[in-house]
């Protein structure tokens, strides 16, 4: 069962670990994938679209010096979480409950970036938690799967009209099509 991800008033739970510092920001980034192709007699490249890349959902912790720790023990903490692995030894996936993410039909996430900042102006760190929308590989081979029946399909469909059409393999052709009738 994966882990669920919830991140609303000013809280962020993974499953039951709640984490660390004051939840202040969520930003949710998704992009068209681009591909350039060089266009004959054209100057430069033309860009084709080719899709979507996968969303990514940013959170943003505020980690302060308070009775609960420092702001490096926090960091500890969610770098901790960052670095976890599934029974597999791969990133874990996680569930994630929003209804901010919840309204770009995003379900399931990875952790895929950490990044912490520090300045000398308050004894605060400020974390980023970036995750990306995860998009299982059985899915899109299941996919590929079931337009390659449907290929197969078409082409027996074809084969069957082409072999009505064409001269059938048993019978000679040429001279020898002949019929011993007609002689």
């Amino acid at each position: 069962m994966r882990q669920i991800i919830t991140a609303d008033f000013g809280k962020v739970k993974v499953g039951d670990l709640e984490l660390p510092g004051v939840f202040t920001q969520m930003r949710i980034r998704g992009a068209v994938r681009m591909d350039q192709v060089f266009v004959p007699g054209a100057s430069g490249k033309a860009r084709q679209p080719m899709g979507f890349d996968p969303a990514e959902v940013s959170l943003s912790i505020r980690l302060v010096n308070d009775r609960h720790g420092t702001p490096y023990d926090k960091l500890a903490q969610i770098a901790g979480l960052f670095r976890s692995v599934d029974e597999a030894a791969k990133p874990r996936v996680y569930r994630i409950v929003n209804k901010h993410v919840e309204a770009w039909k995003i379900r399931d996430v990875i952790f895929a970036n950490l990044t912490s900042v520090e300045d000398n102006q308050s004894d605060t760190i400020q974390a980023e938690l970036t995750f990306e929308e995860y998009r299982p590989v059985v899915v899109r081979a299941e996919a590929r799967a079931t337009v390659s029946e449907d290929d197969a399909g078409m082409e027996e469909a074809f084969a069957t009209e082409a072999e009505a059409a064409a001269p059938s393999a048993s019978k000679p052709v040429g001279a020898a099509a002949v019929d011993d009738d007609e002689v």
